[in-house]
């Protein structure tokens, strides 16, 4: 077991070493590529949890849970732990978006001792019942289910299925295809839908390319990119809206894309279908897709579980139409893995500084059209 001490010490060493720009470990979790593992596996709470502290199997099935009592902090109650676990996570994990991944959260054991529970105070047949020793080890073969779907990928010809952004190695011949595809049949369709099915990222070239594409051309709000490096103490500056910017990354586009071939924007509906499985490269696309064809989105925040998230959303009769709900991200990245007092840390060692994002949408949420 760790102390929380020790922990937030050599946290606080690694994000000054790594990360570009001043952070500690009080606000980390608003990086979108920071992560902490900060459970084990080898122990949990035997019976699954609602959000609202229902217990749903065993013994106990029906009881509430009334109050948490943590080894390292006073007693409180359910919906005050809950908040406190949503703390400790980025905003990408929030149950407004993920709620089964908090659950899981919830049933697990802490590496850092001042966390682990010492007890639960359940609501049982209307009697105030103590519930200690609250961890197991899990039995052989029992598996913990994430309920991550995505949905179904239509293959019609006028529907394009971005299952990741990156355009090398064994993903690269798959989208490369469907750009050739958009781009020679671009006109022939009254509506265009885009499938982002467990689409982690990648590069930004592909859906550079789409938007060019769609566009006809570069617009107003496309903006040079600035990146600062903490280890090579360097902001890296570039545009890829231009072909230099493909040309000087020897990435050639010849053979599936022409900047000019389209001079007008395109006319007929886009279709973007999310789940919260999409980071960064997928957070830039339906962003800058946003900005393309959402007309006016209307932003707005939310409380969720003592966080204020934000979220936005376009109107029903825009041009652009989004189904589900994205995931986000706070223009950091190329994380890298970092042993922090016996805790295995990702931390990103970038952060944009300039971009085609707005400032206002870094860690928003996208939702459907409303």
């Amino acid at each position: 077991m760790v102390k929380l001490r020790a922990f937030n010490v050599a946290l606080d060493k690694l994000l000054k070493e790594n990360y570009p720009l001043p952070i500690t470990h009080a606000n980390v979790t608003e990086l979108s590529h920071y992560v902490a593992v900060i459970k084990t596996t080898d122990y949990l709470i035997p019976f699954d949890i609602t959000l609202d502290g229902r217990i749903l199997e065993g013994k106990f099935t029906s009881a509430v849970i009334q109050q948490v009592k943590m080894r390292g902090f006073k007693q409180m109650t359910w919906a005050n732990y809950i908040k406190f676990v949503v703390s400790l996570f980025p905003v990408t994990r929030n149950p407004c978006i993920y709620d089964r991944f908090m659950l899981l959260c919830v049933r697990f054991k802490y590496l850092i001792d001042e966390y682990c529970i010492d007890h639960f105070v359940v609501d049982w047949r209307g009697q105030q019942t103590k519930l200690t020793n609250v961890y197991i080890k899990p039995p052989p073969g029992m598996q913990l289910k994430h309920n991550v779907t995505d949905p179904d990928f239509v293959g019609h010809d006028n529907h394009f299925l971005l299952s990741s952004m990156i355009v090398m190695g064994d993903n690269g011949g798959q989208i490369t295809a469907e750009l050739q595809r958009l781009l020679a049949k671009r006109d022939d369709y009254d509506e265009i839908h885009f499938h982002l099915n467990n689409n982690g990222g990648g590069h930004t070239f592909a859906l550079g390319f789409i938007l060019l594409c769609l566009c006809g051309g570069r617009e107003q709000w496309m903006k040079p990119s600035s990146i600062k490096r903490n280890r090579l103490n360097s902001t890296h500056t570039f545009d890829m809206w231009t072909n230099d910017y493909y040309d000087g990354m020897g990435f050639s586009l010849a053979d599936i894309y022409n900047l000019n071939q389209y001079k007008k924007k395109y006319k007929g509906r886009v279709y973007v279908y999310m789940s919260h499985n999409n980071y960064s490269a997928a957070f830039f696309f339906i962003t800058y897709l946003v900005y393309a064809f959402g007309g006016m989105p209307r932003r707005y925040t939310k409380d969720c579980y003592g966080k204020q998230i934000k979220f936005g959303t376009i109107a029903k009769n825009a041009q652009l139409v989004l189904i589900g709900t994205t995931n986000t991200c706070s223009g950091d990245g190329d994380a890298e893995s970092f042993n922090a007092a016996g805790i295995r840390v990702i931390i990103p060692t970038h952060q944009h500084i300039a971009s085609s994002i707005q400032p206002q949408d870094w860690n928003r949420f996208w939702t459907e059209n409303k």
